[in-house]
């Protein structure tokens, strides 16, 4: 059956572009029947996903960042469970956070598809907000403004990226206060940023969630209070390595759903795998179990 091969030519400021040709040849000598669909505007991935999966494509391996394997997987989840092709990722974004989670990190076109190409297909864990899809997290508050400005470096990558990003928005940030509850977990209080996870890495190698598991039919929670110019300094470099969960302020906890709304009615703004999201409260935040099938390299 056909492989789609998803291309977003904007990923890595271009980048995406620039690895198209490489990575259909590497394709084709895996693979047979090789189709290309080069997205040309937000959200259209989505609807490439989706009609290439009624179409009986066995997969769907998307060439671009965190953005672009997002509107792959809501695509892909869009459709029964038994028609829904396996996702791979060859990974030329900024954070590549589902790249690490699924084994084709740091790996150059004709390795990630080779990889892809002896993957196991496994199914993991989704969740859903909003009516979206998201397969490795939601973050609320301070990363999701994290977000908004790190697509505006042109230079930068990864995690050096996603640091000058978080110096960047702490200096401007004023915290919500959150209200939420979930699985038995009630609290309202100013947040500093509220990360709902299903993979443990998010923003380029924040490890947030540490001990997250993609299979485990659980959201992984860490919850921080508003902090000062000194607790953040001194939270941020733990928090990339995963030794926060003890500190003072932080919250870490798991659970199936959770509810979270703005006090006063303010609106929330959200990251889902990367992608901005504004909407009003209450928001829920349902986990999905085993819902999408993946190509697992690791």
């Amino acid at each position: 059956m056909p492989t789609l091969l998803l291309v977003n030519p904007v990923a890595g400021h271009g980048r995406g572009a620039r690895l198209l040709n490489a990575a259909r040849d590497a394709c084709a000598r895996h693979w047979r029947e090789v189709r290309v669909a080069v997205t040309t505007a937000p959200g259209e991935g989505i609807d490439l996903a989706r009609q290439a999966g009624a179409d009986g494509c066995d997969r769907i391996l998307a060439l671009g960042g965190d953005g672009t394997v997002h509107e792959a997987a809501n695509g892909i989840l869009a459709l029964p469970s038994e028609r829904r092709p396996a996702l791979g990722v060859i990974p030329s974004g900024t954070g590549n956070d589902y790249a690490k989670l699924s084994g084709t990190y740091r790996a150059g076109v004709d390795e990630a598809v080779r990889r892809l190409a002896h993957a196991r297909v496994v199914r993991l864990d989704a969740g859903r907000a909003w009516g979206e899809y998201f397969i490795n997290s939601i973050g609320i508050g301070f990363d999701a403004e994290v977000a908004r400005r790190v697509g505006g470096y042109r230079r930068l990558r990864g995690a050096p990226a996603y640091l000058l990003a978080a110096f960047a928005t702490f200096r401007a940030f004023d915290a919500p206060t959150l209200e939420v509850e979930g699985d038995g977990i009630s609290f309202r209080e100013p947040t500093l940023l509220l990360e709902v996870g299903i993979g443990n890495i998010v923003g380029g190698g924040f490890r947030l969630t540490p001990n997250a598991r993609p299979d485990d039919g659980l959201f992984d929670v860490c919850a921080i209070r508003r902090l000062g110019l000194f607790g953040f300094l001194g939270k941020l470099p733990l928090a990339m390595l995963g030794w926060h969960g003890g500190l003072s302020g932080v919250r870490m906890f798991r659970a199936t759903r959770l509810v979270v709304q703005g006090a006063a009615g303010q609106p929330i703004v959200a990251q889902f795998d990367g992608e901005l999201r504004t909407g009003t409260g209450p928001v829920t935040i349902d986990i999905v179990p085993a819902a999408l099938p993946v190509l697992l390299t690791a």
